[in-house]
């Protein structure tokens, strides 16, 4: 299973941009998972476990919760809402632990889940 990189080009980052002065972001927005207090404990894991621009694996099963297509006078639009239901989170992964299609289901088992069961 190959991932897709979903930073934004130059092009695509100047687009995103308010009226006001910010700096131009790196990815669409509605990308970013916020993990609460509430949700480390569920998951079992503390903050302090994590380090700035530490790449860590995410696992997750979500629902569709909304599907819009749209037309109008300006623009075609169109967006597909995930309600994240259930998640893992590894922050031992690495990054030659990548999955593809053809990874045997032990290596897979260890890339996902690694050294703790959350």
């Amino acid at each position: 299973m190959t991932m897709t990189n979903m930073k934004l080009s130059k092009k695509e980052s100047t687009k995103e941009i308010s009226p006001v002065s910010v700096s131009k972001p790196n990815y669409p927005w509605g990308l970013r998972v916020t993990l609460n207090r509430d949700a480390l404990k569920k998951l079992k894991i503390n903050a302090s476990e994590f380090e700035k621009d530490q790449e860590v694996t995410l696992i997750c099963k979500a629902r569709v919760s909304r599907i819009s297509i749209s037309t109008d006078d300006y623009a075609d639009a169109e967006s597909v809402d995930l309600q994240i239901e259930k998640m893992k989170i590894n922050p031992d992964a690495k990054e030659e632990d990548e999955l593809d299609w053809d990874t045997d289901n032990k290596k897979a088992e260890k890339i996902l889940f690694g050294k703790r069961i959350m």
